[in-house]
């Protein structure tokens, strides 16, 4: 799926697919609005991007490493697959999950949602009532804190 590399840029400056941005002009940011891309033109990014001609990794020296020397001639998306490929089929079970996923589709998740409207006092009036044997064992308890103290004036007056 290779195509003619003459459509390549040699420079694809990142930029937000959509939205408010800032742009540098003459060393001034500028507030600018980049529309957002269409389909096609996502379509041409991404056969674009898949038609980019890989650089295999080399040693400190500069020579290309042996494991690399199949990938030459090849483009990244397809050294990517081939490489995903090779791996899987040496037992790596996330990359043959993820080529089973992209070769079947992936299997439909079913998501549950339950929704309640209940109250606190509602679901205290759902519980059984107590036994003879929890209410023999029912301890009374003190509050933790004091009642709050009932002030003649607002301790926030002057302060707004």
């Amino acid at each position: 799926m290779r195509g003619d590399k003459k459509y390549l840029p040699d420079f694809v400056p990142r930029q937000p697919i959509a939205g408010k941005c800032i742009i540098w002009e003459d060393g001034k940011p500028i507030s600018t609005y980049i529309k957002p891309w269409t389909t096609p033109a996502m379509h041409e990014l991404i056969a674009r991007s898949a038609q980019i001609e890989y650089k295999p990794r080399t040693d400190t020296e500069g020579n290309i490493l042996p494991a690399e020397q199949e990938y030459l001639g090849k483009s990244k998306y397809e050294a990517a697959i081939e490489r995903c490929w090779t791996e899987a089929s040496y037992g790596d079970q996330d990359r043959l999950e993820w080529l089973t996923d992209r070769m079947l589709g992936k299997p439909k998740q079913q998501v549950e949602s339950v929704s309640m409207s209940m109250t606190y006092q509602d679901f205290i009036k759902g519980l059984p009532p107590p036994t003879e044997d929890e209410l023999e064992d029912a301890q009374i308890v003190a509050p933790q804190s004091s009642p709050p103290v009932v002030q003649d004036h607002d301790p926030l007056e002057g302060l707004y």
